[in-house]
């Protein structure tokens, strides 16, 4: 569908028509389809931005979608060099934006790409130069109200189920990865296995924001409710990939598209590229229509996490730290939710009234296998890289079976002693 308002007639500085009606653009790279319509000028001096962008630690996908898209269309409406716009274009921009269907913060993305390559092209560092003064949102334009997901999910339990259903150990990890950092998608789907270490006897998983917004440029969470799957998938990963020494994954993508076999024969074992974030998309929403999980995407575990770490009492500016939201960020409450039973919950202890409640003892939720060293949840009851017992019924258990099957075994052998010896005298009495 078109963007932009029919009724809307916009002239530019050259006295030309701006564009205020985009092409219907078809799926996958459509906005490479605006690129016959820009001046090669145009498009070398949005490079030449775009570089300085990298120069200051931004990511191929944040400058693509942020900033590569905006800076497109708005050089293919305005119909003209667009480094070379006066005011009253960029005037005329904003009125194109403020009356375009796309959503508030789409337009918005619109706004700051525009000031923010023009402080670029004009020199100004931070301050905006005068032809993007009038870039602004309108008064009457209001920030959409952040809403409330229609499931929120609190416990590992509940994850659990999610995971039951995924048929493979890379997917499995994936979920487990968005629960345990609650990180944004994209942060998560191209993690590579150098990102994940060692330190102070805890395994470390060092995500890198992808937000310009970040207190960091990385942010350090510890592996406890994903470590499992993640040693499951890395033994699965080198079997399937070939690969024999840890040192030969540092650089490969932990979420790797799995080699088609029948279709390209072993032509994509070697590419390593990440899974497409479509791919993960299509999977949500079977799991959720399985599961009868409303609004189920990658990008609700954030919403659940950092509600789960708020209600259990975690100070904001450490929620902040962990989610990649800086200090001063409001960002943080289009993620928080929570459940009124809780709030009622709180205003009862302030006014002294208890309820006895059940103590339950917490287990650890991760143990240590005692013969291979491999960690895995504390429910379960065998090892699942060696099949050791993990707590002490599960070796009560082994014991009892061990115990019967020599059982079994000394009767099976008295068995064919007896035989063996009623044999022997038959033999005898014949000769």
């Amino acid at each position: 569908m078109a963007e932009g308002n029919n009724k809307l007639k916009l002239v530019n500085s050259e006295r030309k028509l701006m564009r205020v009606e985009l092409p219907k653009l078809n799926l996958g790279d459509s906005i490479n389809q605006l690129i016959p319509f820009i001046s090669k000028e145009s498009l070398k001096k949005e490079e030449e931005f775009y570089e300085e962008l990298r120069k200051d630690g931004l990511t191929e996908l944040n400058i693509k979608d942020k900033y590569r898209s905006c800076l497109l269309i708005l050089s293919y409406v305005i119909n003209m060099d667009l480094h070379k716009a006066k005011r009253k274009d960029n005037r005329n921009l904003n009125a194109w934006i403020s009356n375009s269907k796309y959503q508030y913060y789409r337009r918005e993305n619109l706004r700051i790409a525009l000031k923010k390559a023009f402080r670029f092209w004009k020199g100004t560092g931070t301050h905006n130069p005068k032809e993007v003064w009038d870039v602004a949102r309108p008064r009457n334009e209001k920030k959409p109200k952040p809403q409330t997901p229609k499931r929120l999910v609190e416990t590992n339990e509940e994850i659990d189920e999610i995971i039951k259903v995924i048929g493979n150990n890379r997917d499995k990890f994936y979920i487990a990865l968005l629960w345990n950092t609650g990180g944004r998608p994209s942060e998560v789907e191209n993690c590579k296995f150098n990102q994940i270490y060692e330190f102070d006897d805890k395994i470390i998983i060092d995500l890198d924001t992808r937000k310009e917004s970040g207190d960091e440029d990385s942010r350090q969470i510890e592996l406890l409710y994903a470590l499992p799957y993640y040693y499951r998938w890395k033994t699965e990963f080198k079997e399937t990939f070939g690969i024999k020494n840890d040192k030969d994954l540092e650089d490969m993508y932990i979420f790797r598209k799995f080699p088609n076999y029948d279709k390209d024969k072993l032509k994509n074992i070697d590419k390593n590229k990440p899974v497409c974030h479509n791919t993960y998309s299509n999977l949500f929403k079977e799991i959720g229509s399985k599961l009868d999980i409303p609004q189920f995407t990658p990008k609700i575990f954030r919403k659940w996490v950092i509600s789960k770490w708020e209600d259990e009492g975690i100070p904001d500016a450490y929620v902040k730290m962990m989610s990649g939201h800086s200090k001063n960020s409001r960002a943080i409450e289009h993620y928080s939710f929570h459940k009124k039973q809780k709030c009622f919950k709180y205003l009862e202890r302030i006014e002294g009234i208890q309820k006895t409640e059940k103590q339950i003892k917490k287990e650890p939720s991760i143990i240590k296998c005692k013969r291979c060293d491999k960690e895995n949840k504390a429910s379960i009851d065998n090892c699942g890289f060696c099949g050791f017992a993990l707590s002490e019924e599960a070796i009560m258990k082994q014991r009892l079976k061990k115990y019967d099957e020599l059982e079994e075994l000394k009767k099976q052998m008295k068995e064919e002693l007896e035989n063996m010896y009623t044999e022997l005298i038959k033999e005898k009495l014949k000769s």
